[in-house]
């Protein structure tokens, strides 16, 4: 930024914010991060030689294996559009162009044109602290159905380059494509395949030209004076492996400040000089429109590919991006962060070139390192990546393991991409055989993207910032929203999930999470709602029960999380192996004890009928198949043990050898607390002798012990068992018996 000076950013802040509910919180945040550094100061003066010594080699075993998994194959593209909320209102409002724009609230900023992040305003900062530090900022409210066409846009255009030329599928209907879209304006793509048809490419392919289609109005700079504006719009630095760029573009970087003294702070803030310019990619910063007129032939390397994507995303969406090339998307990320707005870099796919270029690079460029943690590492006196690993025994003593991990990853620039669709060959078939389960520690456990098995993504969040508001309404109308969202995303990515978490940010600041397991592992609207509306109204009553706050639940951001992600294609699988071994537990610890005597049964009423109809989104298992053949099999062992027979009943069956015929109770019984429990469903019977014992007498019922509530029922079936056994599995998952979430999965 050449607005604003550091100093000169957090003095408008802190004055400006004294006294408010902001200042309190980073009061807050401030004492405990200082805290925690005095922590582990102490814990590092208090370490000797022979302790950062083994520091050092439990580090080096960590490095030693991740260097054997670094690859190189591979060319990941990382693509990532220049103040893409901003830019998109600058384009439908032209006059905006020479202003500092923002779009939000009053209340949070989403983001902001590079004019405006020279002055300190960003991404985050409450808007009328924006308009402390540059009072002439333009703050626009968000129009997400704008951004989201946009980004339809761009995304159709990156899928082109991630399909190979054997493959017909429409890449934007196809899940089995190495591309992964982040957030609206964000993406990772994989060009390798691309890379190998594109040299077989005729020159036709490879030509375009400056317009949005076929006969439309070409997209050229026409100003009558090109001297009022020798500047170009276009910032595409060249930079070496060896030089950082002064990072005044970063959303994600708040502390990124130019030294300029406060008098020189001018409103029309000059473009900075690029040290190189792309003729082809330059945009007039007046019209916003390119500078040079006719046909684009673009070459056959990975560098013209990016390119010619970057000119299309133009072209079509009259928007700038960047775009960062290495061999994985970690490299990729810092990149085109390092080269942005407008422009692109590429790091070689060699170790030494990839070594060199995280050699210098400050650690809080890296991508998962914010304030808090570059604080931390700076009192340890870590600044660069070059660090990480020098006083890497050190770190191991004040940092967790899988906190080392990712300091050691970051520091050898490696990215663990396993959504890659070319390591889907790499599948362990024998942990893939077992009802889809993949150990995800396991070396093996390769998940690919999307629609396969994509066991590498834990979860999936989305979150909005509002007004602050308490009324009760609003706020379940709010989760009812991110529901949607929510449930959307989930099946864009057809995955399902079992643990949802709802995020609430205080109008204090403080930001607090609650969590609760599903029943079953899901992505419809309605069920997230429903317990996402129950986890908020819980927090409810209880923050107004409290005495010592004693006020209603006042919130300005609200989000939703699903966790325990799994594909929904291994879902069924899971849900009918839990109500099978449920099964065949019940049949082994029922054939190990004596018979029981129907009066002995307790006595409670279940109405399994009603159950199933207010549960509609419930299905029972697909096929009870495997379950009586199971059954078949354990009859034939079970009766070479037990040679007892069972009055009126075939032994064919084995629910008759460990149940009992007993009358089922009459229409005056079903409503009294002392009746068995029925289940009143229409099933065909599993076998001709319980066909004949039921034409024979209809009031006949076979007794169970329910392995999850130990309690007794009756049913006429193995399948009304196995109905039953499913529901009771989703009920009460939580009970002793907890199958689908502790036992097997």
């Amino acid at each position: 930024m050449e607005g604003l000076d550091k100093a000169t950013i957090m003095e408008i802040i802190l004055e400006n914010s004294k006294g408010s509910k902001f200042y309190e919180n980073e009061l807050r945040r401030e004492k405990a991060l200082r805290q925690q550094i005095e922590q582990k100061l102490k814990i590092i003066k208090s370490l000797t030689p022979v302790m950062l010594k083994s520091g050092e080699l439990e580090a080096d075993a960590i490095l030693k294996d991740l260097r054997q998994k670094r690859g190189f194959s591979r060319l990941i593209v990382h693509v990532d559009m220049d103040a893409f909320y901003a830019a998109v209102e600058i384009r439908d409002q032209p006059e905006l162009r020479h202003h500092p724009v923002a779009v939000g609230s009053n209340s949070m900023l989403s983001t902001s044109n590079y004019i405006a992040r020279r002055f300190g305003v960003r991404a985050g900062l409450p808007g009328f602290l924006g308009k402390k530090l540059c009072p002439q900022l333009k703050i626009i409210p968000c129009d997400f159905v704008k951004y989201t066409a946009a980004s339809r846009v761009v995304r159709s255009i990156l899928m082109e380059y991630t399909v190979s030329a054997g493959n017909t599928q429409n890449p934007c209907e196809s899940d089995n494509i190495p591309f992964s879209a982040v957030s609206l304006d964000e993406a990772y793509l994989d060009i390798t395949d691309h890379l190998v048809d594109r040299c077989d490419f005729p020159i036709e392919r490879r030509t375009f030209w400056p317009r949005s289609a076929p006969g439309a109005p070409m997209l050229v700079c026409r100003c009558r004076s090109r001297s009022k504006h020798p500047q170009s719009h276009n910032l595409n630095i060249s930079c070496t492996n060896n030089q950082i760029p002064i990072d005044d573009n970063s959303e994600s970087n708040s502390n990124s400040c130019p030294e300029t003294d406060k008098s020189s702070v001018k409103l029309s803030v000059p473009m900075i000089k690029p040290k190189y310019s792309d003729p082809e990619l330059d945009v007039c910063i007046e019209c916003g429109l390119l500078y040079k007129s006719g046909r684009r032939i673009f070459g056959l390397s990975a560098w013209e590919a990016v390119r010619e994507m970057r000119f299309r995303v133009f072209c079509a969406t009259r928007l700038t991006c960047s775009a960062g090339l290495g061999p994985n998307t970690l490299i990729a990320k810092i990149a085109s962060d390092w080269i942005k707005p407008c422009g692109q870099h590429e790091i070689a796919n060699t170790s030494e070139a990839v070594d060199k270029f995280m050699q210098t690079m400050p650690v809080r460029k890296v991508p998962g390192i914010g304030h808090v943690t570059e604080r931390r590492l700076d009192a340890f006196g870590i600044k660069t990546c070059a660090d990480l690993i020098d006083k890497r025994g050190l770190l191991w003593h004040v940092s967790t393991k899988t906190s080392m991990i990712y300091y050691m990853r970051i520091a050898l620039g490696y990215s663990d991409d396993r959504w890659l669709t070319n390591i889907k060959n790499h599948f362990d078939e024998k942990s893939n055989k077992s009802f889809g389960f993949i150990d995800n520690d396991s070396e093996n456990s390769v998940p690919s993207i999307q629609g396969q098995v994509e066991l590498n993504r834990k979860s999936m969040s989305v979150e909005r910032t509002f007004s602050d508001t308490s009324d009760e309404n609003e706020l379940m109308h709010r989760c009812e929203q991110l529901s949607q969202m929510l449930s959307t995303d989930l099946k864009e990515e057809h995955v399902k999930g079992q643990l949802i978490t709802v995020k609430m940010k205080l109008d204090t600041f403080e930001i607090r999470t609650r969590s609760q397991l599903l029943p079953d592992y899901t992505n419809h609207t309605e069920i997230i709602n429903s317990f996402g509306r129950e986890l908020l109204r819980e927090e409810m009553v209880a923050f107004k029960s409290n005495p010592a706050v004693n006020k209603p639940l006042t919130l300005r951001l609200m989000g939703l999380r699903m966790s325990n992600l799994l594909p929904v294609e291994m879902c069924p699988q899971i849900r009918q192996r839990s109500v099978e071994e449920a099964f065949m537990f019940a049949i082994t610890s029922n054939n190990n004890n004596p018979e029981k005597n129907p009066s002995t049964i307790s006595k409670t009423l279940l109405n399994t009928e009603t159950s199933i109809k207010s549960h509609n989104m419930i299905s029972s298992p697909k096929s009870v198949e495997s379950t009586k053949t199971k059954l078949k099999k354990l009859t034939k062992s079970s009766q070479k043990n037990d040679k007892k027979k069972i009055v009126g009943c075939n032994s064919s069956s084995l629910i008759t050898q460990w149940t009992k015929p007993a009358p089922l109770p009459t229409d005056n019984e079903v409503g009294s607390p002392s009746s068995s429990i029925s289940l009143n469903l229409p099933l065909e019977p599993s076998s001709s002798s319980l066909a004949s014992a039921s034409s024979s007498n209809n009031n006949v019922g076979y007794f169970f012990k329910c392995p999850v509530c130990e309690r007794d029922f009756r049913f006429s079936s193995e399948d009304k068992v196995s109905q039953f056994i499913y529901l009771k599995n989703l009920f009460f998952q939580r009970d002793k018996m907890s199958f689908t979430s502790n036992r097997f999965v």
